[in-house]
């Protein structure tokens, strides 16, 4: 009322359905599923075809393909069936309803062969440190901040000495062939002091003891107290749910 924006009536049966079946599915409702849907009578079928939508194999594989846009997940980068190999994982994780933080965790500390690991295709596709970074914030942190990586952000929060911080934590995440390694060593250095940057989300107590430093930013990155990583997802679904994300 103070907005003078009125709600929307409650929809009918046959737009609820197909409605429903796109946001969550990409399809539209068969004919069968309609027939079926339409002709129950029941109080609680809508929320009978909510559970039952989330259940199926198609919803898995709608929201495992957003992911996997998110992720550059294409055979363009990932090259003699690596992309199959992480889509497929990416499916998986939303067959099973893997919880957010699992996700993440599993992606952003991957190694190994990307033929095995299907995780670790994630820094195949964006090889470089920069873009490790980049891609990173702005996935799981709902941040664009390339313009850090040259000067202090005009409108928001962010540095370059954040920037070079948040680089820090991939600096030793390397592409031998077809396999992501762990160096040994590897820094990132602010372009203009030239100083050794502490990985983002690192506390001294896990540099003492050797805390691998991707580790350690998952850990700060899926932590309850992280103001970035829910609201990020939680505004993407909202966005794919009503059309419009809170934060657009």
């Amino acid at each position: 009322q103070q907005l003078q924006s009125l709600p929307s009536e409650r929809c009918n049966d046959s737009v609820f359905l197909r409605r429903l079946s796109l946001d969550f599915t990409g399809l539209l409702p068969t004919a069968e599923q309609s027939r079926h849907f339409l002709t129950d009578t029941a109080s609680d079928k809508r929320l009978r075809l909510i559970d039952t939508l989330l259940n199926s194999e198609e919803f898995a594989r709608f929201q495992a393909l957003k992911k996997a846009d998110l992720m550059r997940v294409s055979p363009a980068r990932l090259k003699e069936g690596r992309a199959g190999v992480f889509s497929e994982w990416l499916v998986s994780a939303m067959r099973t309803n893997m919880p957010y933080d699992r996700f993440a965790r599993a992606i952003l500390t991957a190694e190994g062969d990307t033929e095995r690991v299907p995780t670790a295709n994630y820094f195949l596709a964006i090889p470089s440190m920069e873009e490790r970074t980049e891609m990173t914030a702005q996935i799981f942190m709902g941040t664009r901040i390339e313009c850090t990586k040259c000067h202090n952000h005009p409108f928001e929060n962010w540095t370059m000495r954040d920037y070079y911080r948040i680089a820090a934590v991939f600096a030793r995440t390397k592409n031998e062939g077809e396999t992501i390694t762990l160096a040994s060593t590897g820094e990132a250095q602010h372009p203009t002091t030239h100083e050794v940057m502490t990985p983002w989300g690192m506390t001294s107590q896990q540099q003492q003891n050797h805390v691998e430093r991707r580790t350690a930013f998952a850990e700060w990155l899926t932590s309850p107290d992280n103001p970035y990583f829910a609201r990020v997802e939680v505004n993407r679904i909202w966005a794919d749910l009503m059309g419009r994300g809170i934060v657009e």
